[in-house]
């Protein structure tokens, strides 16, 4: 594979039994536009091993490829991502991270576009991540362990202007999903699952302690209108899920 410097696509789609591609033969696809690895190789070299002790391919060598616009790919362990370098050209992309077994959250992929991270550790995401987290269109996460305001800490409050999904799942300590200021324009469809700690979508800088807590407060209703699909299960502390006029104007 390492001869074929002028190829621009690479499909490797469901090759399950694929556990060594040589260090320096992806950085050296240099035309290289399209890179499909979904359901195959996930044995990444970790970052930091030196240069003549590496047996595998690192997910580094994917920073080589200026012209990569699609990848699929699969990477067990988040503390493997490199500085994502590469995700400014991406275009196109279905990118999971974590160790899922045969579990997959996102069962439609109706998006070009889809970010899936098992976190059961509190790491800090680092800038090519949070780029990429602007990009995503359909958004999947799971664990979040020690987070208590999702989309607050992930990324900084920043807004997710082209998100038209998200699924949260199994965060045990997870409270709330965003603030009031992350704005949301695009999204139509919601799964909240196995979230016990969950009390309303929104944080709010003021709590009125005579008034019960929403799921959707005021301050969504300019997006939250254009759902069409909420789902929730298993998030045993929300007490009201809509106000009376937002349910009417659904």
């Amino acid at each position: 594979m390492a001869q074929l410097t002028q190829l621009r696509l690479l499909d490797l789609r469901g090759c399950r039994e694929l556990k060594i591609i040589p260090p320096n033969v992806l950085s050296g696809l240099s035309k290289l536009e399209e890179l499909y690895m979904s359901r195959s190789f996930v044995e990444w070299e970790k970052g930091g091993v030196v240069e003549n002790e590496r047996k595998n391919a690192s997910l580094d060598e994917l920073n080589n490829l200026p012209c990569l616009t699609t990848l699929y790919v699969h990477i067990l362990d988040v503390q493997m991502i490199p500085k994502h370098r590469f995700v400014e050209t991406l275009d196109r992309f279905r990118i999971f991270v974590g160790n899922y077994g045969g579990y997959n959250c996102c069962h439609n992929y109706e998006s070009p576009k889809a970010l899936k991270l098992m976190l059961y550790a509190n790491i800090d995401l680092d800038n090519g991540m949070k780029m990429l987290l602007i990009k995503t269109e359909d958004l999947c996460l799971e664990g979040l362990e020690g987070v208590k305001n999702v989309l607050m800490e992930l990324n900084n409050g920043k807004d997710l202007p082209n998100l038209k999904r998200l699924h949260v799942r199994n965060g045990r300590h997870v409270q709330y999903i965003k603030t009031n200021k992350i704005g949301f324009s695009e999204l139509c469809f919601i799964k909240l699952e196995n979230l016990p700690q969950l009390v309303s979508f929104c944080s709010s800088d003021e709590r009125c302690s005579t008034k019960p807590l929403l799921l959707f407060n005021k301050q969504t209703c300019h997006w939250v209108t254009n759902l069409r699909s909420l789902i929730i299960k298993g998030c045993g502390k929300l007490e009201h899920l809509l106000s009376p006029s937002l349910a009417r104007s659904l």
